[in-house]
């Protein structure tokens, strides 16, 4: 895998080292409740050992850009405007208080 720029709206949560299995199954409490309110997930290594940084992002993946994904994306804000209500309804009816945002994240190929 190349390096990877996710294009993330929703909310971010580190996850502890001990947690990735948690991940890996798709048994993670944030991600259940993620899969039943309707909402995209993504997690991954974000960081090098030993400094491993594991994210999840739960909410709506607008893009995702590298080598070997798409070179860019576009989006309107009629789309953003759109995305940021229905994420916003989702994550509250999920059980989830933050308030979402917009990710630029990159996921380094190490």
């Amino acid at each position: 895998m190349a390096d990877t720029t996710i294009v993330f709206f929703g909310i971010r949560m580190e996850v502890s080292a001990g947690y990735v299995e948690a991940l890996e199954t798709r048994s993670h409490p944030a991600l259940v409740n993620a899969r039943h309110g309707g909402l995209e997930r993504y997690w991954g290594s974000f960081g090098s050992a030993p400094g491993e940084r594991y994210l999840q992002f739960i909410g709506k993946c607008l893009a995702k850009i590298g080598v070997e994904k798409s070179g860019e994306v576009q989006v309107t804000a009629e789309q953003i405007v759109q995305v940021a209500a229905e994420v916003k309804t989702r994550l509250v009816k999920a059980g989830f208080s933050c308030e979402p945002c917009l990710y630029i994240q990159l996921e380094p190929d190490f």
